[in-house]
């Protein structure tokens, strides 16, 4: 599911084949990482620098995506249902002390509610 907007959540989770290190290995197995949400500007006072309202950063210290987990979900369970509220971007390397800087999908809802409803149905 979509996440419908409103407040941002002050928690997600991003799972992902990505590696665990920068350099390393991707993983064999689905991985989850716990992240916390924060506001652009105290992101970008963290040393991540234009991030534009169409964006959300997460950070938490000693966890991150990593390489190749791009392109995947940010995920906020509520009441047991997943809601993609973000897409993993970019950051500096792998859990390091700055943020990382991922797509904010409230930003595409209504672009993504036109373009599905254009899409072909399953038979």
């Amino acid at each position: 599911c979509l996440h419908p907007g409103g407040s941002e959540p002050a928690r997600v989770e991003a799972p992902g084949w990505g590696t665990t290190s920068f350099g390393g290995r991707t993983s064999d197995v689905l991985r989850t990482v716990a992240l916390t949400t924060m506001s652009n500007s105290a992101c970008a006072s963290r040393g991540m620098a234009q991030v534009v309202p169409s964006q959300i950063c997460t950070y938490a210290p000693g966890r991150d995506t990593c390489q190749y987990d791009s392109g995947g979900p940010l995920v906020r369970t509520l009441r047991g249902r997943p809601y993609v509220v973000g897409l993993v971007s970019y950051g500096k390397e792998c859990a390091t002390d700055t943020p990382a800087v991922n797509t904010r999908v409230r930003s595409y809802l209504s672009w993504i509610e036109r373009t599905a409803g254009r899409l072909p149905r399953a038979s």
